[in-house]
Formats: structure tokens, C-alpha cells, sequence
């Protein structure tokens, strides 16, 4: 071969190692921002998150036609998170919960217990067929358990079936700590109806609604979720509060965690059992019988009359 093309084979030789090298470092660089996105992912590989919330829901500040009018209840339970692959390969975290429910108004307790699962997709939040949620429809609703960590200030984020601004470097007073998070909100207005028990007799609300939810800010989870609502027509105004607070979570620091204590049933006074008065009203029939019966037979017996 002539000598000149020695120079121009080696170049291409140098060119040929430079574009492996840059594909190699490409590919890797790829690797290391897939793993930066997947590190924003809640249950990584095979692993299980367990998160444990209690829930505290009021009804309260009545005027007018509610004047007095009280509700309160709480639930507590168990969130399991598994992330897994579904039949087409999407990734997904399958989600369980566990929770129990005691509901307290108009002089009678609920208690219910119940188990629910759900799929949400990962890449999306949106959770797929039947959901956990009591409310929100399944298949567009979000899920308000994580939001990725790097979502910047300014942004709107889903939660739930609306769409939240995000905040971040916010501070959270947690127990015996401070964490710092990612504050998600909204407010908004609209209409209501009545609270159970006076739906047609106090007509539609007008409603101002905040919803606020703070998020773990190194690791996307939820920590504190609250909506604020204020109602009220011509004829009543009520105040209604639902609070989320996890209290028992892996992210979380120890000073920030507290106890987590099963919810009780209701007393059984409480579940609408009879009053006991007839039972003791009968009682003390029977023993004032029981007693003529016995001044009766010592009267015969010591020969007075009857």
C-alpha cells in the first residue's frame, strides 16, 4: 500500500476509538440518568415501603339551621407499596391498604373495617382500573402518596384529580423536628351539598376550598396532606377539615415518628344497643310482686286478714 495512506488509516483508526469511547461514556451517561429517574421512584427494585397514617375528618362551627351540628371521625391504616412490572412491562407500584374507620355524629357510631388495592403507573402517577380512593375516579386520578423529588418551584403537579402548585424549601413542624418539603396547593370555590342528614332541607352551599399536601423533599413521599373548607348559604354555614398525617414511615427521622394505635370499635352503648331502664323497670316489678306476695302469706299465716 502506498505510504501515504498509513497517516489516514490511523486516523480513521483514532476517529473509530474516539466514537466507541463517546458511545461507551453516552451509554453510561444514559445509565447514570436512568438511575437518577428511577431513584425517584418509590420501591425501588424489589423492595416494599410501608406507610402508616391516621386520618382525622370534622364537621364543626355550625350556624343557622346547623346550629350545633357536629361531626368527627378517624381512620388509620396501613399503606403497602411493591413495585413490579404489569403484562406489558410497564413499570407499576401496586399499592394496599388496610385501614379502620370510626365515624362519630347525630348520637350513633360507625365502625368499619376494609382492604383495598390499586396499580398506579409509574411514569405517570395515574392509577390504573380500581382505585383506593374513595372519591376520586380510578382512571384519572393521580396518586397522592409521592411526587418525583426534582419537581422545581412553579410547577403544576397532579394530585389526585386536580392539579396542585409546588413550593419548595418548606418547612414542616413534625413531633419533635422540622423537615424540610415540597409544598403542593391550590384554592378554589365552587358548590357543596348539605351534610348528611340535611341534604334537601338546607339547600346548596357555596364553598372556599385550600387544599395543601407536603411531600418528604429528598424522597418525593407524602408527609402531611389538609383540606380546609368553608360553606355556607342564606340559611347555614358549617367548617369542614380532613387531615392526613403519616406518622410511622421509613424517610421520616425517629424525632418525627409517633405511635400508631389501631382504631377502636364503638362502645356497644355507642352502636345504638336498648337502654337498660325497661330492663330494670321489669326487674322492679317482679321484686315488688314478690314482696305483696310474701306480707300476704304472713298475714294468713299469723291469722290477720287479707
Amino acid at each position: 500500500m502506498p505510504p501515504l495512506m498509513l497517516p489516514a488509516r490511523g486516523s480513521n483508526l483514532r476517529r473509530r476509538r474516539l466514537l466507541v469511547a463517546l458511545s461507551i461514556a453516552a451509554s453510561a451517561l444514559g445509565v447514570l440518568v436512568g438511575s437518577a429517574r428511577a431513584d425517584e421512584a418509590p420501591a425501588l427494585g424489589d423492595g416494599v415501603v410501608t406507610l402508616r397514617y391516621e386520618r382525622q375528618r370534622t364537621i364543626s362551627e355550625g350556624t343557622g339551621l346547623l346550629e350545633g351540628y357536629a361531626e368527627a371521625s378517624i381512620e388509620r391504616g396501613t399503606y403497602t407499596l411493591e413495585r413490579r412490572l404489569g403484562p406489558d412491562a410497564t413499570p407499576l407500584v401496586e399499592l394496599d391498604v388496610v385501614r379502620a374507620t370510626r365515624h362519630q355524629g347525630a348520637n350513633a357510631c360507625r365502625f368499619a373495617e376494609e382492604q383495598r388495592r390499586a396499580e398506579v403507573e409509574l411514569s405517570t402517577r395515574i392509577h390504573r382500573g380500581a382505585s383506593e380512593l374513595d372519591d376520586a375516579p380510578g382512571a384519572g386520578a393521580s396518586t397522592w402518596l409521592w411526587i418525583p423529588p426534582s419537581t422545581p418551584a412553579g410547577a403544576s403537579v397532579r394530585v389526585l384529580a386536580g392539579a396542585l402548585r409546588v413550593e419548595r424549601d418548606v418547612d414542616l413542624e413534625v413531633g419533635n423536628t422540622t423537615i424540610s418539603t415540597i409544598l403542593a396547593s391550590r384554592s378554589e370555590q365552587g358548590e357543596r351539598d348539605a351534610p348528611p342528614g340535611f341534604l334537601g332541607e338546607a339547600g346548596r352551599f357555596r364553598r372556599e376550598t385550600s387544599i395543601e399536601v407536603w411531600f418528604d423533599e429528598a424522597s418525593g413521599y407524602v408527609v402531611r396532606a389538609e383540606r380546609w373548607e368553608i360553606a355556607e348559604n342564606e340559611r347555614a354555614a358549617f367548617e369542614e377539615r380532613d387531615v392526613y398525617a403519616i406518622v410511622d414511615a421509613p424517610y421520616l427521622p425517629a424525632s418525627a415518628q409517633s405511635l400508631w394505635v389501631p382504631v377502636a370499635p364503638c362502645a356497644s352503648a355507642e352502636r345504638g344497643a336498648p337502654p337498660r331502664w325497661p330492663w330494670l323497670l321489669g326487674a322492679c316489678s317482679i321484686v315488688l310482686v314478690a314482696l305483696g306476695g310474701l306480707v300476704a302469706l304472713r298475714r294468713r299465716l299469723t291469722g290477720a286478714s287479707p
